[in-house]
């Protein structure tokens, strides 16, 4: 099995055992955390300050459910490291493929494309292709966990 397989079987296995980690491990705590500064700014202000103000409710839905997940499987370690490579790469992704767009103030329409044909769809590829169970809109929750807590910035 692949890495991601292992960590999924893992998962699984956690979920059965019910360890009690004491902690995140030290990876997924720097997505926990807000990198906003002294000024904490929510979600919704950040998506209105990109333009994005139509996606609020939706944002708001999809972070929740993201979080709820996480919080659930908070004390299984292989879960941790499943959330971290996802949340990692949807990152990293983003950095790479749509955050040049928005710099460039290229159209909303180009930058939707983008996160979706460069960030969403070749990681809910291999999501499938490893056999993890994360739909497409806990996928789009983690993208906007992530603008929460300021990794992504949509202006």
């Amino acid at each position: 099995p692949t890495r991601l397989q292992s960590l999924q079987l893992q998962f699984e296995q956690d979920c059965k055992n019910k360890p009690q980690l004491k902690e995140f491990i030290d990876s997924i705590q720097h997505f926990l955390t807000s990198v906003d500064g002294p000024v904490i700014v929510g979600l919704a202000a950040k998506l209105t300050m990109g333009g994005r103000s139509e996606e609020i409710s939706v944002a708001e839905e999809c972070k929740e459910q993201f979080y709820k997940l996480l919080t659930r499987n908070q004390f299984s370690n292989a879960a941790q490291q499943i959330y971290t490579f996802l949340l990692g790469r949807i990152y990293d992704s983003f950095i790479a493929y749509v955050y040049p767009l928005i710099e460039a103030k290229s159209d909303k329409a180009v930058v939707n494309a983008a996160l979706f044909e460069k960030v969403l769809v070749p990681l809910h590829t291999q999501i499938n292709d490893e056999g993890l169970h994360i739909n497409p809109h806990e996928l789009r929750g983690m993208l906007y966990f992530l603008t929460g807590n300021c990794h992504i910035w949509w202006k």
